[in-house]
């Protein structure tokens, strides 16, 4: 376990470097223009790129690429690569099981090389690339976002789940583009569907609830409203259908018998009260813009929590809406510069990720391949 307290560390000191290799590059001559410049940087992303990002994307990239039978998807998909025939595509995409982007993206690399990690290297890629290049895009404090990307499991969740992994990271990176190019969003998570078609359902929820406002009366009826879902078992009616009409093999998810554990439970109420927090102690900085949507996101995901305590894998959707708290916390706290609360939230963040490794499949003793 200690090795992804490791790489979490390893990425936060990176990442550290780099803003404040930033920092030193931004600053000119004179106490008065460094003082501004200062406040400008608390209330803007970090955008700049130094070799230190570099440095923490070779870290995230190798430690995820080089795992061997870490991951309950890792044999499924390493036999897969090895079944698939790049002389014939139209019958590989015909027979596959899996996504038509999907498996052309394993025909095209088993088209370059026969080794079966190189598709690992690419899903790798495709899973944390987006989302670096986002956090650095729109988070006010990069350091405390990439902490949060891996102590919150985000960083490992595609270890288990790769397709949906993939789409999760594109949508993420989709959603940078909503308020100023939105046919960017739509081409990207045209292109995450190929990945995991469920990412349809979610942009469709996501272009409902970024009109909502975030506060406590949202909350309260999110929070009801996923309350009502368990009792009537709505999992099993209307969300069936929807998913049933993406991908048949969905419905089957709903179906699953497989009930939450406490885990779940404490993830609701760890989500409902940061909510509560950023809604009370924060709400100056989501009144507007990209943050207001993310904290709207992250309102919206607890119902398919709510829904997940009744079935596991549909606590799974709730991935594409919780990854946004990692801008929305950083940006929230950014501009109050509230350094015990930040402290705070990582120390549970650690806890959090501790749980986690000991109760998602597969993950237990990492490996690398030799």
């Amino acid at each position: 376990m200690t090795i992804y307290f490791g790489v979490a560390a390893l990425v936060g000191l990176a990442s550290a470097l780099s803003v404040a290799a930033s920092n030193f590059f931004l600053t000119t001559g004179g106490r008065a223009i460094q003082v501004v410049r200062a406040a400008e940087r608390r209330a803007r992303p970090a955008g700049r790129w130094t070799v230190f990002d570099v440095l923490a994307l070779v870290v995230l990239l190798t430690f995820s690429a080089m795992r061997y039978q870490v991951g309950t998807d890792f044999a499924s998909y390493y036999a897969l690569y090895n079944r698939l025939d790049p002389a014939d595509w139209r019958e590989a995409l015909a027979s596959s099981p899996m996504e038509a982007g999907y498996t052309g993206l394993s025909l095209l690399s088993r088209s370059v090389s026969d080794s079966p990690y190189l598709i690992f290297w690419v899903t790798s890629a495709l899973t944390i690339i987006p989302v670096y290049w986002t956090i650095k895009k729109q988070s006010v404090d990069p350091t405390m976002s990439l902490l949060l990307y891996v102590l919150l499991a985000f960083f490992v969740t595609p270890f288990n789940l790769i397709r949906q992994g993939i789409a999760l990271s594109l949508n993420f990176w989709a959603d940078s583009y909503l308020d100023h190019n939105k046919k960017a969003f739509v081409v990207i998570n045209a292109i995450a569907a190929t990945f995991h078609t469920s990412v349809l359902l979610i942009v469709v929820v996501q272009f409902v609830a970024r009109r909502w406002r975030p506060s406590v009366k949202l909350l309260t009826a999110v929070t009801l409203a996923g309350l009502v879902a368990v009792v009537f078992h709505l999992r099993i009616g209307a969300l069936a259908f929807w998913l049933n009409a993406l991908n048949p093999r969905y419905e089957g998810y709903v179906v699953d018998q497989r009930v939450a554990g406490v885990g779940t439970y404490l993830l609701i109420a760890a989500r409902l009260g940061l909510l509560l927090f950023v809604l009370a102690f924060a709400s100056n900085s989501i009144r507007e813009g990209s943050t207001r949507r993310h904290a709207t996101y992250v309102t919206f995901g607890l119902f398919f929590l709510f829904l997940g305590t009744q079935s596991v894998v549909i606590s799974r959707m709730e991935l594409y809406f919780g990854i946004f708290l990692v801008l929305l916390i950083p940006n929230t706290l950014g501009a109050r510069r509230a350094l015990l609360d930040k402290t705070l939230i990582v120390a549970l963040s650690v806890v959090y990720l501790g749980f986690f490794l000991t109760s998602y499949a597969s993950l237990l003793p990492y490996q690398a391949r030799q």
